[in-house]
C-alpha cells in the first residue's frame, strides 16, 4: 500500500518524491508527503494513509477500491 500512495502522490504532485544523487544517495523530496491544497480531501486522506509509517495503519485494497 505504500507504494500505491507514493504513486498518488506523484500523479497530484508531478513529481518523484525521492531524488538520487551520488554523493547523497536517495533523498526524499522536502514537501513529501504533504500534497497540494487542490487535492480533494477524500484523495488526500486515502493517500496520506497509504503512507502511514505503521504498515497497520495503511488500508488493504478492499478499502481502497471502496472509495471509488
Amino acid at each position: 500500500m505504500y507504494s500505491f500512495g507514493v504513486i498518488a502522490w506523484e500523479v497530484y504532485t508531478g513529481r518523484p518524491p525521492f531524488t538520487h544523487s551520488p554523493e547523497r544517495g536517495f533523498v526524499r523530496d522536502d514537501v513529501f508527503p504533504r500534497l497540494p491544497p487542490h487535492v480533494p480531501p477524500t484523495f488526500a486522506n486515502l493517500t496520506l494513509a497509504c503512507l502511514s509509517a505503521d504498515p497497520d495503519q495503511r488500508p488493504t485494497f478492499d478499502q481502497v477500491r471502496a472509495c471509488g
